[in-house]
């Protein structure tokens, strides 16, 4: 790519020259504010007009007005720098802070981490936290991420694995579907539509801990993700198990407490071995700490 139009660009002096003209509307305080004589911003400014093809100024008073091409042109000028400006500063930023990638479910990136993200980062930032979310599993110990938080049983055999916090389960269903019924009891729970996030397993437990047998309905919804199934109860799509740990009660939905149930599943923060003293290692240890 050619850069040669770069040399029929104005001087940035030149430049600011204009703009602080256009701030202070005045050439004689954009003189004092950028410590040159009143001639030499007329000298600078009438070469930022000969490169546009536009007189950029009236006198009007005792100051200056831009024209309506200056008053354009300028503007795009100011904002053309300012962006210029952003572009070095996060160079500077990226260059000094080291990246930590983190692979994590949708869902408890949607609810847990990114209340905590900033915290996770550090106060002021330590580090960069790259946020690599998907319902697959990165590869942890190739180096395709630094660290992984991964939902399951556990036991994966990769790194260091460390529980997060057990998960209590909580049958909630939109204000909408509990019209007309007083006494709930769980058997009437389990004639709603269920609304299954990836398997049935949580609802198998579910239905252990009351001792009811779960039965596959037709009007069961299996969903790809936690969020989602959420989602699918505030929409009146049937009943979801919250996870109680992980987020607040999302608007919309009523919490049936009285029968809550111990998940055999949970999220489990994975790092590699030996992996200590590292930017890596300072997330882990704040992603415990904010349990």
């Amino acid at each position: 790519m050619a850069y040669s139009s770069l040399t029929r660009l104005p001087p940035t002096d030149n430049l600011a020259a204009a703009l602080t003209a256009l701030r202070l509307g005045s050439f004689s305080a954009a003189a004092i504010e950028l410590g040159i004589t009143h001639a030499a911003v007329s000298r600078r400014i009438a070469v930022v007009e000969e490169w546009a093809g536009e007189r950029l100024f009236e006198r009007h008073g005792r100051g200056v007005l831009p024209t309506p091409s200056g008053q354009r042109i300028l503007t795009r000028i100011g904002v053309a720098l300012d962006q210029i400006a952003l572009l070095g500063h996060a160079g500077k930023v990226e260059r000094k802070l080291p990246t930590v990638r983190l692979s994590v479910t949708p869902s408890f990136t949607r609810y847990w981490l990114l209340p905590r993200f900033l915290s996770l980062e550090g106060q002021p930032p330590i580090v960069r936290l790259e946020i690599v979310a998907g319902l697959t599993h990165a590869d942890l110990l190739g180096g395709e991420v630094d660290l992984a938080i991964r939902y399951g049983r556990g036991n994966w055999k990769v790194g260091t694995e460390r529980k997060l916090y057990d998960e209590t389960l909580i049958p909630v269903v939109a204000k909408s579907l509990l019209r007309g019924r007083s006494k709930i009891q769980a058997k009437d729970i389990a004639k709603w539509p269920l609304l299954h996030a990836g398997d049935a397993t949580n609802w198998k437990s579910w239905a252990t801990a009351h001792a009811h047998k779960l039965t596959t309905k037709g009007s069961d919804r299996i969903l790809a993700d936690y969020s989602i199934a959420i989602d699918a109860a505030v929409a009146g799509l049937g009943v979801a198990l919250w996870i109680r740990e992980l987020h607040g009660l999302p608007e919309g939905l009523v919490a049936l407490d009285e029968f809550p149930a111990k998940s055999p599943l949970g999220y489990y923060l994975l790092s590699r071995a030996g992996d200590v003293d590292s930017p890596a290692s300072g997330v882990a240890s704040r992603i415990q700490a904010a349990r």
